[in-house]
């Protein structure tokens, strides 16, 4: 049972590690999105005029990586958002962000976004 689970861990945490550095590697300066951040930049301006259009809040609820690329898109990437881009509410869970800062792996530390 032990070495079944490891198994799986092994995978899933190589897999995981293997998003991370592709993510890090293409992701340059802010002038440009890379290939994931563009697709999530993309749903999340759809998302936001869906709910302009609807008067309604905007709750983003993300989880792990995923919240992590949020994240960068809100701050290191905002410029590409609509000036009147506006988010209610964010709430993430199990995401690398503050190891991610800590480690320096986005070039800034937390005092710089803040």
């Amino acid at each position: 049972f032990m070495l079944a689970q490891k198994k799986n861990f092994t995978r899933s945490a190589t897999e995981f590690l293997g998003d991370v550095l592709v993510y890090l590697d293409t992701r340059k300066d802010a002038s440009q999105l890379n290939p994931i951040t563009a697709e999530v930049f993309k749903d999340l301006v759809k998302a936001w005029e869906h709910s302009k259009k609807r008067q309604e809040k905007l709750i983003i609820i993300c989880h792990s990586f995923g919240g992590t690329i949020v994240w960068d898109l809100l701050t290191y990437y905002r410029a590409h958002f609509p000036k009147e881009f506006q988010v209610d509410a964010v709430i993430s869970a199990g995401t690398q962000i503050g190891l991610f800062i800590e480690l320096d792996a986005y070039g800034k530390k937390l005092k710089d976004y803040a």
